[in-house]
């Protein structure tokens, strides 16, 4: 399994493409607050820029980089053939998706940080951590989504319904719950994996501690990989 993982992600990380498209996500990051004139207004276009545009430009491409050639090229049927078990098999494939979500939003990260900092935005440390953390929930909402992809991917074995999944995820389910809230006047969105982690953050700010994140984590995230592993470990696939 850990030799799978380090060869995965050696292999995806020499290719140019990526690069290309890490370097883009760094600039337009570092550029999307360059207008700012006052310190509240610069964290608050930093925090929605990252919100809206972060999960898509970053999950996408991680999702089609640890995915896609492999569906392609027969690998996954290969270490299967092999051996590796079909649980460890999906836990990899998300943990890669996981240390490349990772590696994406470390430089998301630091383009606020050389933007707010080198560029003299006049942040206060409590700003800056506070900022670091809003990142961190973010890039914990896009694993999120990636576990909830892993499932529809292994249950179609089929990039494009899998795209799809993560489209809805992302973007329209959090709207779904939002207006089946305000339409029945019940608080289904604090309860929901995305409003569980912005209570989180919430929380954080406030100086309170953010209990939404671990049951986020453990309820969702958690769930989606064991329902995963359920569902494949009895689908037949052509070797």
């Amino acid at each position: 399994m850990r030799r799978l993982l380090r060869a995965d992600l050696r292999r995806i990380l020499k290719r140019i493409s990526l690069h290309i498209w890490l370097f883009f996500v760094f600039v337009l990051f570092f550029m999307c607050s360059i207008g700012g004139d006052y310190t509240s207004d610069i964290i608050a276009m930093q925090q929605s820029a990252v919100a809206s545009l972060a999960p898509i430009l970053v999950s996408i491409p991680v999702f089609l980089s640890v995915y896609g050639r492999e569906l392609r090229a027969g690998s996954m049927q290969c270490v299967i053939g092999r051996g590796l078990s079909r649980p460890k098999l999906i836990l990899t494939k998300y943990l890669e998706c996981v240390l490349l979500c990772l590696f994406f939003y470390t430089f998301i990260w630091l383009a606020f940080f050389l933007r707010n900092n080198v560029g003299d935005a006049g942040l206060t440390a409590n700003q800056n951590r506070l900022l670091t953390i809003y990142v961190l929930t973010v890039f914990i909402r896009t694993c999120g989504y990636f576990a909830f992809t892993s499932f529809f991917f292994f249950l179609s074995w089929s990039i494009a319904p899998s795209i799809v999944a993560l489209l809805v995820s992302a973007f329209l389910m959090p709207v779904l719950v939002r207006l089946a809230q305000s339409l029945l006047k019940i608080d289904f969105y604090d309860f929901y994996f995305d409003g569980l982690i912005e209570n989180a953050y919430a929380s954080i700010a406030a100086g309170e501690i953010g209990f939404g994140l671990i049951t986020a984590i453990v309820l969702y995230i958690g769930g989606a990989l064991l329902l995963t592993v359920l569902v494949f470990r009895k689908k037949e696939i052509e070797f």
